[in-house]
């Protein structure tokens, strides 16, 4: 590769076997391109045609040729063309067209019987190309004798140069019939015409907005008026009726197009003419798209880095503006999700309205306008087939109005020593880069008062193109968007480029490259420091294992216009963001750079939170002490401890209502279960006057968006499945149909959910209820067991049904089944869920039997201290905040909303239940899982309606101790009230002592987080690694294999989550493959594609499932630490399995292109 570029010959004639008969063949080119210094492939694919010859050759009158009179001469010009269509100047070499007598058998014959000899005879015919590039041949054929059976004929070939051409076959015409055979109908043409053209502008098909369109109508017969519509998105937008002066053949009628005309007008015209025929003429036309509102953002074309830049917006007052500015490579990895004029255009389409095609031959009036016309005139219709194939152009104008919006490639310019004269010649001169943000401009207005306005914002530092667009709504004229994006490259003729991964462990080895480009027309010695002072890690290298130093420095030599760098081999010491310095000082310019390298500690990382219901209605005072529990083999400095506190029961849930759980979310019930705790939170608000307008308009949206996802989940007969997968047969889910009924219902409250699709899910429930009321689901994916069989099962369905009030009756029998079979089997169950469900049924639609079946679940609860739950399991442990099986929360959550629907209850004997509900909450605000996550949360909002405790106005002192004593107060008034604030505590901190003074009700949590590096000592499954040897250096091949060890006969869904060793990314072409493994349902990435996320839908007990893992190594890393591969399953997280594997590696791996380190490797 010369200057960045690379030339290479290929030999279309290899190619050959690739045409068939087609006269070119598709051909992608990739082009894969590795930096010599830092070992980063980029790969980029081209796509081109081959064509199989250099010339056209082709007949202009295809009937001419095709067919021949014997022994009659006719005159036949062919078109010689250059491959691309153009015309050749070449009027000397002669063209030859050659005939050749050829003979085909039909299908139909015989093959025993004699094929007969022909004499294949050739004739040959010579021209010249003309000024038109046509070559005009005389031809006189001689007759050609039928064989039964054989079609008799010749093969026309043309000669031009080297290249000979098949062209055509030329069939003998029949002799004229002498029989008095009927002939066959010829297709019934109309008497008369009535028609209307378009006058286009010249050199266009289109119209501008206000210009003036001329159609011209044309009749047979005089007109004396006419009638016409035009009719724009699916609205008949004008209807006038012109008379016609003189009764004339032609008018010349003038239209103005609006803005509803847009982007595609039909225009329908008809009278009825003095036989009492209807006459009727149809057209359309295009109209570019104009919006009615603009937006003109204009800016410097370059900047320096960090320099402050003045954005120039342009728009209707009174408009709200959004602007959007991100790095052009970002755009890189596919198309984004701004708003263009061309997705405008498309939406406005997409309203076009056709009318069906009725069958038969001809049109009806107005089909191609898409109306309906009733009328009593007779109208000209076709019954007669044509004998050629019929073409539907009904959709010919709706072409792909949508385009590809490609980033511009950023180009880096030469400059002049001069430019640069000025430049610093000392790093404390240098202005330090440190902000290398991705997005720079997320921002909006709400009121655009002027018609232009400046706004100026601090550019970031990282060297790129950055692409500006934006939007603007007004209540008058609407949408008005950026035409085209605004480009500002930040750039400086001397700058440092470091690429880092997404993360090291701590210990690890790094080989981080420096590379500097120069692109000053001088060459340059440049010094390279690595500032090492805060002593966050330490530099290493073969030769030296460790080196004290606090800087690096090395000299590289840059030529003009060229880069050069160098690497630093380093060890991470702390765990956290580690700041790289760096710098790079010559005579003539600088760049000082800080760039943040994430280091985190080994193993995996175990969470865990204690949460409190601090309650001053009857006291002022409230005292907790609260031991970290921390086994013993803790990753050394791997805690984070934090205290939070706010002034209402919703808790963290307003800060993380987009991740309340800390585990994958990709299939339907998960998609459920995000969606629903913002229904809450928006309902709860709403009814204690707390809600703000940015908050509302968030959780809208939220719930917009989801109901769309969840809608991809759908099938045809009304139920859902879990993951969508178009490549095979999918089979509805019952109980999650049920829930998705359920909730979308609760969603009409707030957002616009289709009727329909509800009824065809309860319709689809109703389908599947057996004789004895139950319900059965035959979902592969076990969203667990008891939740998918019995009476959990026929209860959840009895809900979305009894809970949908407008379709009560239309389902009123299977309400009645499905509640005489709970009141049969409920009491003879024994599981807990089954009780809890069928308790809260009953008493939501106000069944008589409801308080006994309380009493009942009553029976099996649990209670300790000042504390009451519902379990499935008798597990009993000191930390009951933390480890509590699965569904536990559910069932108590069911349990504590069958009392609140119980208005005789007191909220004080409630506050048991709503005490140990609280404790078993994560740090994000949510529970353990889904279910009990969307139960518990509602639950416990529900019971906060009921309480309407007094917001909470109150001290919060804390006392950290352990390593070091700190002591902290947080303060919670109406002010910040539903903000959650937080404190860090130090690493070594063991136990918390905190005291609430005030009033009302808070929650106050302590949140941890440590790693530990060891196997699960009672795993539930079996995990075994292969790491494959003969595989390319920079790419890691290994087969992951499990297998289900727990109780029953398989998992619940199952999650396996591998983490790559530092350095490495996946090869996210790789997922085909392990999608391919049976029982596995959805593969996706994390954390920058360094982690493998891959979905089960069950793991039977004793199959082994292996699965193939491809990643390869992007940076230089060396003794790894291990990596951890963990897989537990998603409804039951008790039940999990954890280990860790290594890939071998040295110093001498990581050299790179540095010398001196592979002359140490010698």
């Amino acid at each position: 590769m010369i200057n960045g570029k690379a030339k290479f010959d290929i030999s279309v004639k290899q190619y050959k076997d690739r045409f068939l008969n087609f006269r070119s063949a598709p051909l992608d080119i990739t082009a894969t391109v590795e930096e010599s210094f830092t070992g980063v492939k980029v790969n980029g694919t081209a796509h081109a045609t081959l064509h199989r010859d250099r010339y056209l050759i082709f007949c202009l009158t295809h009937k001419d040729c095709n067919w021949f009179t014997a022994g009659k001469e006719m005159e036949l010009a062919f078109h010689v063309l250059s491959f691309d269509g153009a015309m050749l100047k070449d009027l000397n070499t002669p063209v030859q067209l050659r005939y050749t007598e050829a003979l085909t058998k039909h299908h139909s014959k015989d093959d025993n019987k004699t094929e007969p000899k022909i004499a294949q005879q050739v004739l040959e015919y010579d021209s010249v190309l003309d000024e038109n590039s046509t070559a005009t041949f005389k031809v006189n054929l001689p007759a050609l004798e039928e064989y039964d059976g054989y079609t008799h004929f010749y093969k026309i070939q043309a000669l031009y140069k080297d290249e000979l051409h098949d062209v055509l076959n030329a069939y003998q015409k029949p002799p004229p019939e002498t029989t008095h055979d009927v002939k066959p109908a010829e297709p019934e043409k109309p008497k008369t015409y009535f028609k209307a053209q378009v006058e286009y502008p010249k050199g266009r098909f289109t119209f501008n907005l206000n210009e003036k369109i001329i159609l011209i109508i044309n009749s047979s017969t005089p007109l004396s008026y006419f009638d016409y519509n035009i009719v724009g998105r699916g609205n008949i937008l004008v209807t006038e009726r012109v008379f016609v002066p003189n009764q004339s053949n032609t008018y010349d009628l003038t239209l103005t197009p609006s803005f509803m005309w847009m982007p595609f007008a039909r225009f329908y015209a008809y009278y009825i003419d003095e036989r009492g025929d209807f006459q009727y003429a149809e057209t359309s036309f295009q109209i570019n798209t104009e919006m009615q509102n603009e937006l003109e953002i204009t800016a410097p074309a370059e900047v320096k880095p960090g320099e402050d830049v003045t954005l120039r917006i342009k728009t209707t007052p009174h408009s709200f503006v959004g602007l959007l500015a991100v790095d052009q490579s970002v755009l890189l990895l596919g198309r984004n999700n701004d708003i263009s004029k061309n997705d405008f255009t498309w939406r406005l389409s997409s309203y076009t309205t056709y009318t069906p095609w009725q069958g038969g031959f001809s049109r009806y009036p107005g089909g191609q306008s898409g109306v309906v016309t009733l009328t009593s005139g007779n109208y000209f219709y076709n019954y007669t087939a044509p004998h050629t194939d019929t073409v539907d152009n009904r959709f010919d104008d709706l072409q792909a109005l949508r385009g590809p919006e490609l980033p511009k490639p950023l180009s880096a310019k030469p400059a002049s020593a001069a430019a640069a004269a000025s430049g610093p010649a000392t790093q404390s001169q240098v202005a330090v880069r440190r902000d290398f943000a991705e997005t720079w401009i997320f921002d909006n207005f709400e009121d655009t008062q002027t018609e232009v306005f400046n706004w100026t914002k601090r550019i970031p530092d990282t060297i790129t193109s950055w692409l500006i667009s934006g939007f603007a709504l007004h209540a008058e004229k609407g949408l008005g968007v950026t035409t085209q994006t605004t480009d500002i490259v930040t750039f400086q003729p001397f700058f440092i480029s470091v690429r880092l991964p997404y993360s090291v462990k701590r210990g690890e080895v790094i080989n981080v490259p420096a590379l500097v480009f120069n692109y000053l027309d001088k060459a340059l010695d440049v010094e390279i420091t690595l500032d090492n002072t805060d002593g966050e890690y330490e530099f290493t290298e073969v030769s030296n294992e460790i080196i004290s130093d606090t800087k690096r420095v090395k000299i590289v030599h840059i030529p003009p216009q060229s880069s050069a760098g160098v690497a630093f081999m380093l060890r991470p010491k702390t765990i956290g963001n580690v700041m790289l310095k760096y710098a790079a000082i010559s005579p003539l310019a600088g760049d000082v750079i800080h760039k943040t390298l994430k280091v985190v500690p080994e193993g995996v990382t175990e969470y865990a939170n204690r949460a409190f219901f601090v309650n001053l209605r009857e006291t002022s005072e409230f005292k907790q002490s609260f031991d970290l529990v921390l086994p013993a083999g803790v990753v050394p400095n791997s805690e984070h401890i934090e205290v939070s506190a706010i002034g209402n029961i919703l808790g963290p849930l307003l800060n993380n209502l987009e991740h309340l759980l800390r585990m994958p979310t990709g299939c339907a019930e998960q998609t459920m279960s995000k969606l629903m705790p913002n229904y809450f939170v928006l309902k709860y608000l709403k009814k204690i006057n707390k809600l703000t307008p940015s908050l509302e308009s968030k959780i809208l949206q939220n719930l917009d968006t989801g109901y769309q996802h969840i809608l991809g989940f759908r099938l045809n007969d009304g139920s859902f499945v879990t993951f969508r997968d178009v490549n095979q047969r999918e089979n509805g889910s019952v109980w999650l149909t049920a829930y998705v009924a359920r909730s979308l219902h609760k969603l009409q409250e707030f957002i616009k959910v289709d009727n329909v699709i509800l009824d065809k899910s309860l319709q689809y429930l109703a389908r599947r209820q057996a004789e004895n009321g139950s319900f059965v689901d035959t979902d592969n994916a076990f969203f667990g067991r008891e939740r998918q069989q019995g009476v959990p099962l026929t209860a959840l369905v009895l809900l979305a049904f009894s809970e949908n009030q407008a379709l009560h009756e239309k389902f009123q029998t299977n309400i009645d089944k499905a509640t005489k079979y709970i009141l049969e089997y409920s009491a003879k169950s024994d599981c807990v869920l089954a009780k809890a469900l069928s308790a809260y049924t009953l008493q939501l639609s106000g069944h008589p039997s409801a308080a006994k079946q309380f009493e009942i679940l009553k029976l099996a609860a649990k209670s300790s201290e000042d504390r009451m739950w519902w379990s499935t399991g008798d597990q009993h442990s000191s930390y009951w905040w933390r480890w509590i099986p699965n569904g536990d929360v559910e069932i108590t959550s069911y349990a504590l909303l069958t009392l609140l629907a119980d208005k005789l209850v007191e909220v004080d004997e409630l506050l048991p239940i709503v005490k140990w509900l609280v404790a078993q909450r994560n740090s994000y605000g949510g529970f353990i899982s889904t279910q009990d996550t969307v139960l518990g949360l509602q639950a416990l909002i529900e019971f906060a309606e009921k309480a309407k405790y007094e917001p909470g106005t109150m001290d919060v002192e804390m006392l950290a101790k352990g390593g070091l004593t700190r002591s902290e107060t947080l303060n919670i008034n109406e002010e910040n009230g539903l903000i959650l604030q937080s404190v860090e505590l130090p690493q070594k901190t063991l136990s918390v002592d905190f005291t609430a003074r005030g009033k009302g009700a808070a929650i106050i949590q302590i949140a941890y987080q440590y790693n530990v590096l060891e196997d699960d000592p009672q795993p539930s499954f079996a995990i075994q690694t292969i790491i494959k040897k003969d595989t390319p250096i920079l790419k890691m091949e290994m087969d992951v294999c499990v297998e289900y060890a727990g109780e029953g006969d398989a998992s619940n869904m199952a999650i396996l989550e591998i983490t790559l060793p530092s350095g490495y990314v996946a090869d996210v072409d790789s997922f085909k493959q392990i999608v391919a493994v049976p029982s596995v349902r959805q593969v996706e990435s994390q954390k920058s594609d360094t982690v493998f996320v891959i979905y089960f839908e069950s793991l039977p007990k004793q199959e082994i499932q292996c699965l193939p893992i491809e990643a390869f190594r992007q940076f230089a890393v060396a003794r790894q630490k291990p990596a951890s591969i963990v897989i537990y399953d998603y409804y039951d997280t008790l039940k999990r399995a954890t280990m860790y594997y290594e890939v071998a590696s040295k110093l001498c791996d990581i050299c790179e292109d540095d010398k001196e380190c592979k002359k140490a490797c010698q």
